[in-house]
């Protein structure tokens, strides 16, 4: 494996399992719903108990086993279907003593051979454990029964054959006497005919010395069948594991297939390729807020925290790409409600104000105005007084409390035409006015998927920041509003990460990435400034 292939294996680890965290309540929910469905139906099965005999299998014939290998003699697969044949069945019935048909006996009897063995394991099931001891017991005697009688019968064929044998011998001895009786006992006749008669004789002896070698050598219960202490199905411990296996994989296989069609964003570098533009910062969530619908100012409140440090991170990226691109009126806004650009807008203008920065912040947000609250001015009259001629933007500009350097211009009064508003040539007066006035000017948009007004503005404005809730921003949503700005021919600066949960499973796999691509943002302004530099000296 290639250096370069082991960081992206990593990557790809660290990418299935933050998704298996992400998606843990999924998992969970799935697995115990399967391991306790397959419990439930396994308790509510009827137990089935089973009883196994075990039979030693032997050739009927003693004396043949003597001389020829047993393996030889024995077919043990024919032994195995011998058992399970209705003539052994007939005589287990009579044995158990119930009107149980010989299909339903046959049904719960199971015949197994040990690999390498002469033995039978008989097994019978049944919902009664005395019922399945008894039926194993009864088709393993019926089996012993069944072969004994076969072998009394072929002992009885062979009896008869050997005593057939004998009647015909001595029939023929009969016969050489009465040759004998009127012959020369010196002639050859009666030499051939006495011969012949001592063969016969000896002849029947061997005959009837085979007789009683003819004996039952039945085969023998080794094992007898026992009574089952505990039923053999259903496996309650064997289910649950089963059902652990199968939840587990319904589980991630449903997290993975909620991961591929969910077109939420997936952190930093998700933005970053879906919106084409630098992510300046990530937003953690505050913990401490909430309520979503109250306006505080985490950085002058909580000074200290990782949202405070952000937004100075953002201040930071912003401050470097309005001196790159000349940027001085700035435009925040998102893609749809609930994104958070007022609350970053305004943590924003104070971070500027922080930094020695003259900024006027104006809230062009004309439907659902909320910059005012969080400097705690008026919004009785505002830009829409401006807009109309009745005042100027100096008059209804308030001092931010506490923040030295920021001016407050609220939205005024809720117009009929907040799109015509925006994008007239009062607003493009003001803008330049307000260029004069300051080192940067903010504006606090409606979202641009909702309404149209922020689009109207942007021809006017010299650069857009992107804002992205972590939680609720669609990838789908981002492209639009994209694609929108491109053909109003906006100048998204960069883009802004909000609502990020620290201890979540993307935000922790996405955190190198992060420093690699603040790292790599460095690289390339610090190359940026070596090229103004280096132009400044040569025009010098």
């Amino acid at each position: 494996m290639s250096p370069d292939q082991q960081p992206e294996q990593t990557r790809d680890l660290r990418g299935y399992l933050a998704v298996v965290r992400l998606r843990k309540w999924t998992i969970l929910v799935i697995l115990a719903l399967t391991i306790g469905l397959a419990l439930i139906f396994s308790f509510l099965q009827t137990p089935i108990y089973e009883s196994t005999a075990r039979i030693l299998v032997k050739p009927n014939n003693q004396s043949v086993q003597q001389s020829t290998p047993i393996e030889d003699l024995v077919d043990m697969d024919t032994e195995k279907e011998l058992v399970q044949t209705t003539a052994v069945a007939r005589l287990a019935a009579e044995q158990i003593g119930d009107e149980t048909s010989l299909k339903d006996l046959l049904e719960h009897l199971r015949v197994e051979v040990p690999t390498d063995t002469q033995l039978l394991d008989i097994a019978f099931v049944a919902q009664d454990p005395r019922r399945a001891q008894a039926g194993a017991q009864a088709f393993a005697q019926a089996y012993i029964t069944f072969k004994t009688r076969q072998a009394l019968v072929d002992i009885e064929n062979a009896r008869a054959a050997i005593q057939e044998r004998i009647d015909e011998l001595e029939t023929q001895v009969e016969n050489a006497q009465r040759d004998l009786a009127g012959a020369d006992p010196s002639s050859l006749e009666e030499q051939q005919a006495q011969s012949l008669m001592d063969q016969l004789t000896s002849a029947i002896v061997s005959a009837r010395l085979a007789l009683p070698s003819l004996e039952v050598n039945p085969s023998q219960i080794v094992e007898a069948a026992i009574l089952p202490g505990v039923s053999a199905s259903p496996k309650h411990i064997l289910n649950g594991a089963l059902a652990l296996f199968v939840g587990l994989a319904l589980g991630i296989g449903l997290a993975f297939l909620q991961e591929r069609i969910d077109d939420r964003l997936r952190g930093r570098g998700d933005l970053e390729v879906t919106a084409g533009v630098p992510v300046l910062a990530v937003i953690p969530k505050v913990t401490t807020w909430k309520k979503r619908e109250d306006s505080r100012l985490v950085i002058l409140d909580e000074p200290k925290s990782a949202p405070s440090e952000a937004y100075r991170t953002l201040r930071t990226g912003v401050l470097f790409e309005t001196r790159r691109t000349g940027v001085r009126t700035l435009m925040i806004s998102g893609a749809g409600v609930g994104e958070g650009k007022s609350t970053i807008t305004a943590n924003l203008a104070v971070s500027m104000a922080q930094a020695d920065k003259g900024v006027i912040l104006v809230s062009a947000d004309l439907r659902s105005p909320r910059i005012h609250r969080f400097f705690g001015v008026s919004n009785r009259t505002g830009l829409v007084n401006v807009l109309a001629g009745e005042v100027r933007a100096s008059e209804v500009m308030a001092k931010a409390e506490g923040v030295d350097g920021l001016w407050v211009l609220p939205s005024g009064p809720i117009p009929g035409n907040p799109p015509e508003m925006l994008g007239s040539e009062g607003m493009g007066e003001l803008l330049a006015e307000l260029r004069e006035m300051c080192d940067l000017v903010l504006f606090d948009t409606p979202p641009l998927l909702v309404v149209s007004d922020a689009l109207a503005l942007v021809p006017l404005i010299d650069g857009v920041l992107f804002v992205a809730n972590a939680e609720t921003t669609h990838r789908g949503a981002i492209m639009q509003a994209r694609e929108q700005l491109e053909q109003l021919g906006g100048n998204v600066i960069g883009a802004v990460l909000n609502n990020v949960d620290p201890s979540s499973s993307y935000y922790q796999y996405h955190h190198e990435y992060q420093h690699e691509s603040e790292r790599r943002s460095a690289e390339r302004r610090e190359g940026l400034w070596r090229g103004i530099r280096s132009t400044r000296t040569n025009v010098g």
